[in-house]
């Protein structure tokens, strides 16, 4: 069966066939957060199958293919006749008369990677409605059908905005909102800090709401966590558009019909990056922050709360998917400087007791926020001091189980920052010296750790923003013998728009065994491989994101368990080979997995996901003794390989 549908409103108000000869149905949608990019098209179910047939939503060429190990897997772009894109992606196969082309040059090249670009008549025409593929896993963990329509410059546009149609009645659902300050002096709910409504409240009336007016003062952004279905299953995917009004006047609109692929990382400013890494959601900021340039975004978003006669202050988020249905949050910001026994206070700060340090709890605790730093300590505190490049003196905020200020350095800091607490008879409580670095998104900068073995390059256009940066040296995760040099950077919170470079000293240990490298450290993977290349003594690696770093050595080679053929087996002309490969530590690159037939590299397939490589021969083998070779080497230099014979009889 061929699943049509019909978009009268579209902005190309065309006819285009359903992508997979399938019921039509939604597992992601487009924009929804993927680490450090956009998600570029929608995924489409497969109801767990494999190998299901993929159709040409209209008439159009075959111009390119890409092969990959992960990623798109395998991929097909068919140029439509009205000049947009169709990318296919995670496929099992291309059609036959795609899949020799690309087979006769894999076998030509020995590589099993390629991308093939075909111009003009050199391409493979189809009929809307002709199989091109057929759906697969290649480069994912799950059977669906990535699917993307892009214009003529390659830029991802929304599916369901231009062509394609899924039933869906089904209303977005938001999950919690956050208040953020944006400056040292202002608060939510009287602390220098973001707060975060995770709970929000269907009222009566159909609207959600976090309840009791929340208190706030100064400059304020909001964020919205919230998640869209459509009718044919119940997986939640980003939604379309949001909208916020303050007071009647709108402030803001994300609406996803469109991104340019060299701004897709900016997702990390677009979604809330601190409350993300921090594990609490995956909230759309409602306003913009310094080197946020996407075009699907609109308005300021900030709201000045620190005009006395400004309160009460309404806020209506609207969301809305694509077929119109649509929810709303709606309440109200009080001053949260006034004393009102009337309402609760509510929400649940980002940094608790326990706060956000992975060391011990410091007597005086420090949190690098938005152009700010929280300085922290227990009751009894009345004020700080800052001593250094500048002197300070900060009054201190009694809250409920701690006492806080805010301290913004001036940009010219960069050194050690001495921080003392005193009570109210000028008793010194406890005092915690801190390494300042500010790193301008406009130069080229390099931080320095205190014992300068560790230095953190960061190149010009890395940063969104300016921020100040603490890399101090973090001892407790050392093992003698595996990790050693380990450093942290503080803010981890902060999102990077380019790699910085983390360079370490060699350790003697590293300096005999070339198998040490740079790592982070990966609350999910543990130490996680960046580089090893040696600049004079220090070892080097790229980062893309804020971490604990350190050298650890990889003393393991990978593990190759080969299925098929068993040694001296008797086959056929067509002997098909298998094998498992993994790594425990530095990993594999898809280039350092090398399969011979007779010592000639042919392109087996690499599944990196599912580390499983796989050969069938193009052409009948000859009589006779055959040998089949896998050598895989990870990123360390560790090697491995493995041979296996098969004797040909037919």
């Amino acid at each position: 069966m061929i699943w049509l549908f019909f978009v009268a409103n579209t902005a190309f108000s065309q006819q285009l066939l359903w992508p997979l000869q399938s019921e039509p149905g939604l597992a992601a949608s487009f924009c929804e957060f993927r680490p450090r990019h956009f998600h570029g098209g929608v995924d489409i179910k497969t109801w767990g199958a494999r190998s299901r047939p993929c159709v040409a939503i209209d008439d159009g060429t075959v111009n390119r293919v890409k092969v990959q190990a992960n990623g798109y897997g395998k991929a097909l772009y068919l140029t439509l006749k009205n000049g947009n894109i169709a990318v296919y992606a995670h496929l099992d196969k291309f059609a036959s008369i795609v899949a020799e082309r690309v087979r006769a040059y894999q076998e030509a090249t020995g590589n099993f990677e390629v991308d093939l670009f075909w111009e003009g008549d050199s391409g493979i025409a189809f009929k809307k409605g002709d199989v091109v593929a057929h759906s697969g896993v290649t480069g994912t963990v799950h059977p669906h059908l990535h699917f993307e329509i892009r214009d003529a410059s390659q830029r991802p546009m929304n599916p369901l905005t231009n062509g394609l149609y899924v039933a869906d009645h089904v209303a977005p659902i938001p999950v919690g909102i956050a208040l953020t300050p944006l400056d040292g002096a202002s608060t939510i709910e009287g602390d220098l800090q973001p707060r975060i409504y995770p709970r929000l409240l269907k009222q009566p009336n159909g609207v959600f709401s976090p309840g009791d007016p929340i208190g706030a003062s100064g400059r304020i952004g909001i964020s919205l966590d919230a998640y869209d279905q459509a009718d044919a299953a119940a997986n939640e995917m980003a939604a379309y558009q949001i909208d916020l009004d303050v007071s009647g006047e709108t402030y803001w609109t994300t609406q996803f019909d469109q991104f340019d692929f060299d701004q897709t990382r900016m997702i990390e400013v677009e979604r809330d990056y601190r409350l993300q890494r921090r594990g609490k959601g995956s909230y759309h900021r409602l306003y913009r922050v310094p080197g946020n340039r996407l075009a699907c975004l609109s308005g300021d978003g900030i709201i000045d709360a620190g005009l006395a006669d400004s309160y009460p202050i309404d806020i209506q988020i609207t969301i809305s998917d694509v077929a119109g249905n649509s929810s709303k949050v709606v309440f109200q910001i009080v001053s949260d400087q006034v004393e009102d026994t009337s309402r609760g206070v509510s929400g649940v700060p980002l940094i608790d007791a326990n706060g956000w340090s992975h060391r011990s709890r410091d007597a005086i605790d420090v949190d690098w926020l938005d152009g700010f730093i929280r300085v922290a300590a227990s009751p009894g505190v009345d004020y700080f001091t800052i001593s250094g490049q500048e002197e300070v003196r900060l009054a201190a905020k009694s809250l409920p189980g701690r006492v806080v200020a805010g301290w913004t350095p001036t940009n010219i800091w960069n050194g050690i920052a001495t921080i003392k607490a005193f009570t109210s008879q000028n008793k010194l409580v406890s005092n915690r010296n801190i390494s300042v670095a500010y790193a301008s998104e406009d130069l080229n900068i390099k931080v320095i750790s205190e014992d300068s073995l560790c230095q953190v390059e960061i190149p010009q256009g890395s940063l969104y923003e300016g921020l100040w940066l603490e890399l101090e040296k973090s001892d407790g995760d050392e093992i003698p013998g595996q990790i050693s040099s380990v450093y942290a950077v503080e803010p981890r919170d902060q999102p990077l728009k380019q790699a910085v470079v983390v360079k370490i000293r060699k350790t003697d240990a590293a300096r005999r065994d070339q198998r040490w490298g740079v790592y982070y450290f990966n609350r999910k993977m543990g130490w996680t491989f960046l580089g090893r290349e040696s600049e004079g003594d220090f070892l080097v690696g790229k980062a893309t994101s804020w971490e604990r770093y350190a050298l650890v050595l990889d003393s393991e080679a990978p593990s190759i368990l080969v299925g098929h053929p068993k040694t001296g087996a008797t086959n056929q002309s067509y002997p098909e080979f298998s094998a498992v490969i993994k790594d425990q530590l530095s990993g594999i690159s898809p280039s350092d997995v090398i399969v011979r037939l007779d010592g000639r590299r042919i392109p087996a397939d690499y599944d990196q996901p599912r580390a499983r490589v796989s050969y069938k021969p193009w052409k009948p083998l000859a009589r006779g003794k055959h040998i089949y070779e896998i050598v895989v080497t990870d990123r360390a230099g560790n090697a491995t390989n493995k041979s296996v014979s098969v004797n040909i009889t037919g």
